[in-house]
């Protein structure tokens, strides 16, 4: 007799969690924020260059739970007071 599939645990709920993401525009820091959001939570995300944070701010406010996004862009004030 075959043993019934085991379920599979739920996904954590985040609605109503807010992530901060440093570095997470590409590689492992990106798909964390893609992880967060999927699971509910409002992710903001650092980038040091505007254009480096176009495509993934575009997938985020996609996805928003809410269907509202908040973009605040700090790379001007980064490039214009880089660190020493």
């Amino acid at each position: 007799m075959t043993q019934p599939p085991e379920p599979e645990p739920p996904e954590p709920e985040l609605h109503g969690v807010r992530a901060l993401v440093t570095g997470g525009t590409s590689g492992l820091g990106f798909a964390m924020s893609q992880a967060l959001a999927e699971a509910g939570a409002r992710v903001a995300l650092t980038g040091r260059t505007e254009a480096i944070m176009g495509p993934p701010v575009v997938w985020l406010a996609s996805r928003a739970s809410d269907g509202q996004t908040d973009q605040r862009i700090v790379a001007r004030e980064f490039a214009a007071n880089p660190p020493a």
